[in-house]
């Protein structure tokens, strides 16, 4: 850990030692924010999984009119209206009324927290999927062939199937103590916009650390992993979402989110090894009043009957400033038990954004 106590004082690290926790240095620390003492962090930390399948036996079809709480399936208009079109899919939200503010551009504020992660199977007819490691508040599954024809000219698709899975999460509960996630697997047609449960499970996080931004960090163990859900806080003014989250896990992958959603990654723990990961985000610092003088154009020579024109009455800005975080799994020989390392530190400087 000697590495992390010379990082510049810009950085923030906690460091799990089976059931303890140190901070190492404490530059930009939350006000109000410290460690733990030893034995209420990583101890604390309950015990649970988060399993998501990696195969499904997905059914050939699922009938019209067959649906699932908090799924909404609909065709884009536009494919309605033009039976040419050459991709057919489907739009998933978590209700009619979201489909139609996402369709009039009403701010992400008023629709509800909602993620969705999309799955794409593999070909010739295994029931082995691939989750698309991106959530966001809408997904589309569209028709797939289970294998292809070869000929002279090149494959063609064959068998097309309509039945895709999706994950469906929403935090039910988040606090300074604890997160609740609500998952649920759900089988849907694209072409009969059915819905049918696989799945549904809670998974309980213990709150970790909250980081500047109002970014929030909670994790679960199992005896092979740590699973860790990270989640920035809407501010009260903040209308649409400021910029995604993107990890990248080693060389294993990587997860990304927009629209405000937050995100789950595991990390392993094994004895002898040793596992890495980065999360890249915006922190949204604070969003306040913008003043006359700094709207574009205002040092140019506009006089006051102008200034209106420069942007709307009670426009605000926020402060913004990209932030990186990350986290280190080591087991080697002469630990007693994984050590887990979390740090933070600025990425690049404060801008400024109108809101």
């Amino acid at each position: 850990m000697s590495s992390l106590s010379r990082r510049p004082s810009r950085w923030v690290s906690y460091s799990f030692l089976g059931a303890a926790i140190s901070l190492i240095a404490a530059g930009d620390a939350v006000a109000g924010s410290s460690a733990a003492t030893p034995d209420k962090l990583f101890g604390a930390l309950p015990s649970g999984k988060l399993d998501i399948p990696s195969h499904l036996a997905m059914p050939d079809s699922i009938p019209k009119g067959e649906s699932v709480e908090g799924v909404y399936a609909e065709i884009p208009e536009y494919l309605k209206n033009n039976p040419q079109a050459g991709s057919k899919y489907a739009q998933i939200f978590a209700s009619k009324e979201d489909a139609q503010a996402n369709a009039s551009g009403i701010p992400n504020s008023q629709r509800s927290d909602t993620c969705f992660m999309a799955a794409s199977p593999t070909m010739n007819y295994s029931d082995e999927v691939r989750w698309s490691g991106s959530f966001s508040t809408n997904a589309t599954v569209s028709p797939y062939p289970r294998s292809y024809n070869y000929g002279p000219y090149g494959a063609s698709p064959k068998d097309m199937m309509t039945v895709a899975a999706v994950r469906v999460d929403h935090i039910t509960e988040a606090t300074d103590t604890k997160a609740t996630l609500d998952t649920k697997i759900v089988y849907i047609d694209a072409e009969t916009l059915g819905a049918r449960l696989v799945s549904e499970s809670k998974t309980e996080f213990t709150f970790v650390q909250e980081l500047p931004g109002k970014v929030k960090l909670y994790a679960l163990k199992s005896d092979d992993s740590v699973t860790f859900l990270v989640r920035r806080e809407r501010l009260p003014d903040e209308v649409n979402p400021v910029g995604p989250m993107f990890v990248q896990l080693g060389n294993q992958g990587n997860v990304s989110t927009s629209d405000g959603c937050h995100m789950t990654f595991s990390m392993p723990v094994k004895p002898s090894a040793a596992s890495t990961a980065i999360v890249q985000l915006e922190a949204l610092l604070e969003i306040k009043p913008m003043n006359a003088d700094d709207f574009p154009g205002a040092d140019v020579g506009q006089g006051e009957v102008d200034r209106p024109m420069m942007g709307m009455n009670g426009q605000k800005e926020a402060r913004i400033r990209p932030m990186e975080i990350g986290f280190s799994s080591t087991w080697l020989s002469g630990d007693k038990s994984p050590v887990l390392s979390i740090s933070h530190g600025w990425t690049g400087r404060e801008r400024t954004q109108a809101m």
